[in-house]
């Protein structure tokens, strides 16, 4: 996804519905019926698309497996990784 700032014009109507303009639907690469969590923060309203994790996708989610990745990302930033190609695992396994 793109980030980029756009401003623009929204409208509430008297029954306190806003309609998002077509430019920000298409950043957000959101379609018609898709619901969105509203945030006030700071005196602003933080709009962000709220999707549905499908059951068979939660265990990614989950607070062991999340906090897995981020050690995976700390030992990537701390050079603790190291690419290799199947030749190299393959001179490893005796192949």
């Amino acid at each position: 996804m793109v980030h980029r700032s756009t401003k623009t014009i929204a409208v509430v109507t008297k029954d306190g519905r806003v309609t998002l303009p077509e430019v920000a639907l298409k950043q957000l690469g959101v379609e018609a019926d898709t619901t969105f969590t509203l945030e006030v923060k700071n005196g602003a309203v933080v709009l962000r698309p709220d999707f549905e994790i499908p059951p068979e996708d939660a265990w990614a989610y989950a607070p062991g497996h999340r906090a897995s990745i981020g050690r995976a990302r700390a030992d990537l930033r701390a050079g603790r990784v190291h690419q290799m190609s199947e030749a190299d695992l393959d001179r490893l396994a005796g192949d």
